[in-house]
């Protein structure tokens, strides 16, 4: 007589055992089934980690201290930071409110190089903004509101 595994009971034969072509149609039937259920976790699993691993958008505002530099803590480093002044504009005339930045691309009052005064930085945990009235930077200004867009 036939024992059984364990998890599957699937048939164990012992030499002087007859068996019959059902015994293993069934013992097929048992395989694919577990064997269609892990497919299936894995998938899932598979997704998951997907999911997980995609950007996410988190919006957000301030009040400015007139500090002139402030980290805004988001308690993830970003990839990218958008920002704009609670009235809407970015900058006025010469004057820079906010930007986009990047890690490692920071948004400052030069826009034809590196060199200028830095108005928005990516950091880590989150992002600085600044305040310098005689160079135009008013990311940080006293009592104004600013809105942002960062990409996790």
């Amino acid at each position: 007589m036939a024992n059984y595994t364990e998890h599957y009971q699937l048939h164990q034969w012992e030499p002087e055992d007859s068996f019959l072509r059902t015994d293993f149609n069934e013992d097929f039937a048992k395989i694919d089934g577990a064997l269609g259920g892990k497919a299936e976790q894995s998938a899932v699993d598979t997704l998951a980690e997907q999911v997980a691993g995609k950007s996410e958008l988190v919006t957000g505002s301030y009040t400015g201290d007139g500090e002139a530099s402030r980290t805004i803590e988001l308690g993830f480093s970003p990839k990218a930071v958008l920002l704009a002044s609670g009235s809407g504009p970015i900058n006025y005339n010469s004057s820079r409110y906010g930007g986009l930045a990047l890690e490692g691309a920071e948004v400052n009052t030069d826009w034809e190089s590196t060199s200028g005064e830095p108005v928005l930085r990516v950091v880590t945990g989150g992002f600085q903004v600044f305040y310098d009235y005689d160079e135009e930077v008013f990311s940080n200004s006293d009592r104004d509101r600013y809105h942002y867009l960062a990409l996790r």
